[in-house]
């Protein structure tokens, strides 16, 4: 468990909140309570600067003191939080294999790599879990999913891949090789926003892929 301001570039769980009744009454208006998740963009540690953060999809300037008040902690980490203390030795294992993932998984990809912790299990323990069935790991990935702890992102060629929450980006998919590039564009967040307002319509959300043909992984 850590104090917001001494966090970077992560997503994370609020735990508790302190400070004064005003304090809390500005947290609760930009969306940040109790198990709230909260993306921090950009913290420059060692230093009086505010945190840039992201919640809700939107982005605040948030003081270092009011920061130093919220306590969070990973958002894989408190099993209690996420399934209300329903703790099992095979969704350790499964949140385990989610959490060491570096990159977009299906939801295959996450099911093999859990087949292949409790085979390695099995043979280092004779008391290891027992197998650990698809469904099993359907229903953490979705639950996962419905308190946003992991975010589904469609490719064009349906395929469906998670990654644990963040701040917003967009994605390009490299039709060629299967590769998925993260970014960020300020101008067509701008642009966006500017565009639903055009046609009267208040922007909620958005999801955008780009496709292209090639990429620096496949040249």
């Amino acid at each position: 468990m850590k104090h917001l301001h001494e966090i970077q570039n992560k997503t994370v769980i609020v735990l508790e909140r302190c400070g004064n009744e005003e304090e809390k009454k500005y947290l609760n208006n930009i969306g940040i309570d109790s198990e709230s998740l909260i993306s921090v963009v950009k913290n420059e540690i060692n230093t009086n600067q505010p945190l840039l953060i992201e919640v809700n999809n939107a982005r605040f300037m948030l003081s270092r003191d009011l920061a130093k008040k919220i306590l969070v902690d990973n958002v894989l980490a408190k099993q209690k939080i996420l399934f209300k203390g329903n703790k099992t030795q095979q969704r350790e294992i499964i949140l385990g294999v989610i959490q060491n993932f570096t990159h977009h998984f299906s939801l295959k990809e996450c099911i093999k790599k859990v087949e292949e912790v409790v085979e390695k299990n099995n043979m280092n323990s004779p008391n290891a879990s027992e197998n650990i069935g698809d469904i099993t790991v359907y229903r953490t990935v979705k639950a996962l999913k419905e308190k946003h702890i992991l975010d589904e992102i469609v490719l064009p060629n349906g395929e469906i891949k998670y990654e644990i929450h963040k701040e917003h980006h967009d994605h390009i998919f490299c039709k060629n090789c299967g590769n998925i590039i993260e970014f960020y564009s300020e101008e067509i967040e701008n642009l966006q926003k500017e565009i639903a307002e055009k046609h009267g319509v208040k922007l909620y959300s958005h999801s955008l892929t780009m496709i292209g043909l090639e990429c620096e992984k496949c040249k």
